[in-house]
């Protein structure tokens, strides 16, 4: 989708390095054997599901995976906590305490760190707010180095996630309201600094510059690094210029030639509001962005996927999107106010609003409806609204009232274990992706993406085991799921591949090669789809052998016939047929079958068997 986020694949690739590296000796289809004996071991089954697959070398290193997830997090709310007591001067310490202690347990969260794929969202909101501390304390003191550990820190939140990309316009708005001292504007200085930024913002779209530029930008910042002395305001948007620009000619090198548009709008899943009106898909983007408050704040009916169709669309006759229009409208209405008060609660409004902005569908399309782990950026300033009550508590009334304070306390404490509870319990959920999705789907029954996510797992299970009955009942219930799925859009592209999975681990080879056939109606170029087609026909055609050696001609030539159909291009199942009419001394249906065969692919083999029957 020309998404360009390095940073958490880097720290993937080191871990993989670390961790999963496989024998030299080993095949890639024996990727598990950890020693390259060659032999199956108890200790090589590493995700403990009995069967040894691949997935038993991608598991290894996972505790020290989520470790990392871990220990990220938990530097984040240590940043916060640093940032706000040292720079946010106007919110109480208690404040900021039960603020980051909120952030901490909020349930919502638990997908961003049980998700290592997540990691995206750890490390960008890890960066923005040791950028966030560094322009703050460049502006305070001025120290160059403060400015050198902003722009590397922004320049790494940029490489993480797109979300830093609003951090030149929140910046600024912080500033002004927590400084004790807002820097002077002065046009004739601010004015060349801001376009600058602009033009490293443009430029690369405009000329696409290649790698190389990035060498050139860092040859002259180091000849002319010693020579300007700027105010801080015109150092801050200029500084700002650097990272961007080499971000920019970065990302669009990396993505230029990524992506088939067209493709993507026309699947239900990276386009979720495709059966949509208009006005339901405005509608309904305005509603949701109300559902990612509610679901922040009472964490029930959480998800791993919101994919169509976990949300009805709605309209502008239905009162909850009116009523998401009322909070928003207040709350930018608010923020607005407050922001020429120079009010502290500016900080939680506008880091809720901006971050909110780049996942509200209005601009971009996300390819998604919504996602928890896509509020986690905004759900800080949500923490510090709840939290704030508590700024007009103040000492003298915490001695006079002890009893208001104690129950204040139990009642902080009451809403920090229910939301540990359910965070906990919603942990547990992310075992692995078959519990996942079972869980989820009982909550959104109609989502696509969960009943095409269970399906696969089962049908995958189904391909693992041994047991025949195991296998029979795996590969039905997964027909099942795949079933449920097609009822909700019959276009969605990996139902079939499960489909036809599924029916060939039954021996339904009929059905198997029309769900083969049905995906590549939608899709035709589907590679996978296509070979599977080939496998098949290569399949049938070894088993139609070895009826044939069995002398059960019937039978192999109904094999032949599933391998032509599967892959009319398979000469040997044409030829096989063909010596096997042949040899039930059916000679005039065995030309005909050979010279069918080629018309569509001309052989030696072909050739050679009708000469000897004509």
């Amino acid at each position: 989708g020309g998404r360009y986020r390095p940073l958490s694949v880097v720290s993937f690739a080191v871990e993989q390095q670390l961790f999963a590296t496989k024998h030299d000796s080993v095949p890639l289809q024996f990727i598990w054997d950890l020693n390259g004996n060659g032999r199956v071991e108890p200790e090589e089954d590493y995700n403990g599901d009995h069967i040894l697959t691949d997935d038993d070398f991608f598991a290894r290193g996972l505790g020290f995976r989520h470790l990392v997830n871990v220990l990220l997090f938990a530097g984040i709310v240590g940043l916060i906590y640093i940032f706000s007591t040292v720079h946010l001067p106007g919110f109480s310490a208690d404040v900021v305490f039960v603020s980051c202690l909120l952030f901490a347990v909020l349930p919502v969260h638990t997908e961003v760190i049980a998700n290592i794929k997540s990691r995206d969202e750890l490390f960008s909101m890890f960066f923005i707010l040791l950028t966030l501390f560094f322009a703050f304390r460049f502006f305070k003191h001025g120290n160059r180095w403060d400015i050198i550990s902003f722009n590397f820190s922004f320049f790494f939140a940029l490489l993480s996630k797109e979300f830093a990309m609003v951090l030149p316009l929140l910046i600024p708005i912080l500033l002004f309201v927590f400084l004790p001292k807002f820097p002077e504007v002065k046009i004739k200085k601010i004015v060349p600094a801001v376009s600058t930024l602009f033009s490293a913002i443009l430029l690369p779209f405009v000329f696409h510059f290649p790698i190389y530029f990035i060498f050139l930008t860092f040859l002259i910042l180091i000849i002319f690094s010693g020579r300007f002395k700027l105010d801080k305001l015109p150092a801050f948007f200029y500084s700002l210029a650097i990272p961007v620009f080499i971000y920019l000619v970065l990302r669009l090198n990396a993505t230029s030639d990524v992506g088939n548009y067209d493709l993507f709008k026309g699947n239900i899943i990276s386009n979720p509001y495709l059966p949509a009106t208009v006005s339901q898909e405005w509608a309904t983007k305005i509603y949701i962005l109300f559902k990612y408050i509610i679901i922040s704040i009472i964490p029930v009916k959480l998800s791993c996927d919101y994919s169509y169709s976990s949300i009805a669309f709605l309209d502008f006759s239905n009162w909850q999107v009116w009523l998401s229009i009322v909070v928003y409208f207040s709350l930018i209405v608010t923020s607005l106010i407050l922001f020429f008060k120079r009010h502290v609660l500016v900080f939680p409004l506008f880091i809720f609003l901006a971050f909110l902005l780049p996942i509200s569908n209005f601009f971009i399309d996300l390819g998604a409806t919504m996602g928890e782990r896509l509020i986690f950026h905004s759900s800080l300033g949500l923490c510090f609204l709840l939290a704030f009550p508590l700024n007009f508590i103040k000492p003298n009334f915490i001695l006079k009232m002890r009893f208001i304070s104690h129950l204040i306390t139990v009642f902080i404490l009451i809403i920090v274990s229910v939301y540990s509870t359910f965070t906990i319990m919603r942990n547990r959920v992310w075992e692995n992706n078959f519990y996942l999705f079972s869980e989820d789907v009982k909550t959104y029954p109609k989502n696509i993406m969960l009943l095409s996510g269970i399906s696969s797992a089962l049908g995958e299970k189904a391909a693992q085991v041994f047991d025949p009955e195991m296998k029979k009942k795996l590969a039905l219930q997964s027909i099942n799921f795949v079933d449920r799925g097609l009822q909700q859009s019959g276009s969605y592209l990996p139902l079939y591949q499960t489909l036809a999975l599924d029916y060939y681990l039954l021996k339904q080879y009929d059905y198997s090669i029309k769900a083969c056939k049905g995906g590549l109606k939608i899709d035709k170029t589907n590679v996978t789809l296509q070979n599977f087609l080939k496998v098949i026909s290569k399949e049938r055609v070894v088993a139609g052998v070895e009826m044939f050696k069995r002398k059960q001609l019937d039978s192999a030539i109904i094999a032949f016939d599933f391998a032509i159909k599967a892959n009319a291009s398979n000469p040997d199942a044409w030829y096989n047929k063909a010596y096997t009419l042949k040899s039930q001394g059916d000679t005039s249906e065995a030309v005909d079958v050979l010279k069918k065969g080629i018309q569509i692919k001309k052989t030696k083999s072909l050739d050679k068997l009708l000469q000897e029957l004509d």
